[in-house]
């Protein structure tokens, strides 16, 4: 699997696939380092790919300061409905009413997705 760029490391879990915690680190690369540029337009490059006709959220082209953030926007965590999808073997219509119903407010107003009590619901449906 192509290693994407920040928040989306920690989103990978959710689609119940193995996560390399050596893969997790911060850049401090200047927005015009050609190494981050050409990391970045790889992964949209990706994004892309695999969603042609949806627009790729910033968060998922940059990386966090720690890439270990445990809350994402809500259009990073809707982006990958399809994605969770399949890899759950759900239908896209309840991922997506599951992703809406974890979507919270942060304690300044912006709002966002807990990613492991995300994880953690798609878990329980899925429990033997």
């Amino acid at each position: 699997m192509a290693k994407l760029a920040g928040m989306a490391e920690l989103v990978a879990q959710i689609c119940a696939a193995p996560c390399d915690a050596a893969n997790l680190m911060a850049s401090d690369l200047d927005p015009t380092n050609e190494s981050r540029i050409e990391r970045e337009q790889g992964s949209v490059d990706l994004l892309k790919t695999q969603n042609p006709n949806v627009s790729v959220p910033i968060d998922l082209m940059t990386t966090s300061g720690s890439d270990l953030d445990p809350h994402i926007a809500p259009e990073v965590a809707l982006f990958q409905v399809s994605r969770v999808a399949q890899a759950r073997y759900l239908p896209e219509v309840h991922v997506r009413a599951l992703f809406e119903s974890h979507i919270e407010d942060r304690v300044l107003g912006e709002l966002h997705v807990n990613v492991l009590a995300l994880k953690l619901t798609l878990d329980a449906l899925q429990a033997p």
